[in-house]
């Protein structure tokens, strides 16, 4: 009996043993850290670089205007002079440069005693929100709701600016656009001035074709060409509207700010 005590006395204090050490055991794994950290990188080695968040639009508050300064700056109260972003008063069709006397005329009636909303946008951040002269880049919303930028793009006193990047800038071709196919302001002079050569009937009094310089025949149009007209439109050469047009590349016509014709370039994929 005594025997027997003994051995089961031996067998508890084993088991006891035993579960110390597997406690230890795990709280030692546990401790230790996981291979997959340890040694997921090289002792050393530079960290990932952490991109940096973009600085926010400055909130530069509601302003009154104080006077125009040229077809594309105004001096604001409080904040001196701002750039109208994504406008371009400086060229015109063709990339001919305008005068602007009457440009800056509209942009006085359109901000004649006005309280505008200074408006940065995001994708000026890279600038600083500010062009080369350290002059803020922004919108002007009147208190009707008008973008003044693009009103004045709309009444054709300026085109879309499309050497920058900013969020607006579709709705600025889009004023560009319908300015162009109304022939307002700069766009109803460049309809009105004829880009062929000169007919027979068109010439001068008392002018003879022979005193003349020889105009050079039209090149018949390639496969990527098309015929611009004195209506600063362009077209396909199968297009009843293309009579009397100028054989160009379409991507010339494009670069040069031509429009599209409505009829002949009626799909969708086809930038106009």
């Amino acid at each position: 009996m005594l025997v027997g005590d003994r051995f089961l006395a031996s067998i508890v204090a084993a088991a006891a043993v035993g579960l110390g050490a597997g406690v230890l055991l795990v709280y030692g794994f546990d401790a230790v850290e996981p291979s997959s950290k340890a040694y997921s990188q090289p002792a050393g080695a530079p960290s990932p670089p952490v991109e940096k968040p973009k600085p926010e639009a400055p909130n530069l508050g509601t302003h009154a205007v104080e006077k125009v300064i040229s077809s594309s700056v105004v001096s604001i109260e409080g904040l001196g002079p701002v750039r109208l972003l994504g406008v371009d008063a400086s060229s015109g069709p063709g990339g001919k440069p305008v005068d602007p006397v009457v440009a800056e005329s509209v942009l006085r009636q359109l901000t004649a005693g006005q309280q505008v909303e200074v408006v940065c946008d995001p994708s000026t951040a890279d600038s600083n929100f500010k062009d080369d002269t350290g002059a803020y880049l922004v919108y002007l919303l009147r208190s009707d709701g008008t973008i003044v930028n693009v009103e004045l793009v709309a009444k054709g006193m300026a085109v879309a600016d499309l050497d920058r990047a900013y969020e607006r800038r579709d709705g600025f071709v889009r004023a560009e656009r319908e300015a162009r196919f109304e022939g307002r302001g700069i766009w109803e002079s460049a309809a009105s001035k004829p880009l062929a050569p000169l007919a027979p009937s068109d010439l001068p009094p008392g002018a003879k074709r022979g005193n003349l310089e020889p105009i050079a025949p039209q090149p018949s149009p390639g496969k990527n060409d098309v015929l611009v007209t004195s209506d600063g439109r362009f077209h396909k050469p199968s297009c009843k509207q293309a009579k009397g047009g100028i054989v160009m590349s379409s991507e010339d016509a494009r670069g040069k700010r031509y429009l599209a014709c409505p009829y002949c370039f009626v799909s969708p994929r086809v930038k106009v």
